[in-house]
């Protein structure tokens, strides 16, 4: 427990800082990454990911948060999102869950 709780010990701020630059230490060898994702990613559904789901955590406000989203989500369809959208398209954060299911059901990217 008391791991936990040092994880969520610091200010939003804090996290959206430490996260930024975690992320940006991944796209320093995203090469690296690219051939790992690529690799689970070829095995498709015979991938362990294809097996395992997640749920993402969707923030509304202060206050009012919900679990999401409403379909299955693989750790499989985590590595696709975030190969895409971090690693290809160089944004800091993951999209939103509405650009997620877009992007996993039609690869759409909805702005």
């Amino acid at each position: 427990m008391d791991s936990y709780i040092e994880q969520i010990n610091c200010t939003p701020e804090e996290a959206l800082k430490e996260y930024l630059c975690f992320i940006q230490d991944i796209k320093l060898e995203k090469e690296i990454y690219l051939k790992c994702i690529d690799t689970e990613l070829a095995k498709g559904d015979l991938s362990e990911y294809a097996r395992k789901f997640i749920s993402l955590y969707k923030f509304l406000e202060p206050g009012m948060s919900v679990i999401g989203p409403p379909w299955k989500f693989t750790k499989l369809d985590l590595l696709k999102v975030f190969k895409e959208f971090i690693l290809n398209d160089n944004e800091e954060v993951l999209p939103d869950s509405l650009r997620i299911s877009a992007y996993l059901k039609c690869g759409c990217k909805i702005p």
